[in-house]
């Protein structure tokens, strides 16, 4: 590796970030499993804005140290996200099932100390809500 990096980023802009409660497509590009917290860590990007931030979206897969009520909304809420996404939620899937799949969600926008303003999923918009 050189010790030196002879580069003009001088004219580089920030990725913009999509206006909040707008419907898009979206699609799976990364899927990490976080099991030491029974959730996957998603990377997701806007179909339709090529110059918007990729996001992340942490889905967890169980709440079983949470109340029931806790427990049914997370079982709920991973049921949604799989159906919008074109993914079984009967006979299991895998990382690289998840990747590239494409789904419509409502965005919301976030504010970061860390990394400023960025995309989130609000809602998903699933199959049998378009009907």
């Amino acid at each position: 590796m050189p010790e030196y990096y002879e580069l003009d980023v001088s004219d580089a802009e920030a990725l913009s970030v999509v206006d909040e409660n707008k419907e898009v497509v979206v699609t799976i590009v990364k899927a990490i499993d976080m099991e030491e917290h029974e959730a996957i860590l998603l990377t997701l990007s806007v179909d339709d804005e090529p110059m918007s931030a990729d996001f992340t979206h942490f889905l967890n897969l169980s709440h079983k140290d949470g109340t029931l009520k806790q427990e049914k909304a997370c079982k709920y809420h991973l049921k949604m996200f799989l159906e919008t996404f074109g993914i079984s939620t009967s006979e299991g899937f895998s990382l690289d099932d998840m990747i590239g799949q494409s789904g419509t969600v409502i965005i919301g926008v976030k504010e970061s100390d860390n990394y400023g303003r960025q995309n989130t999923i609000k809602r998903c918009v699933t199959p049998k809500d378009n009907n």
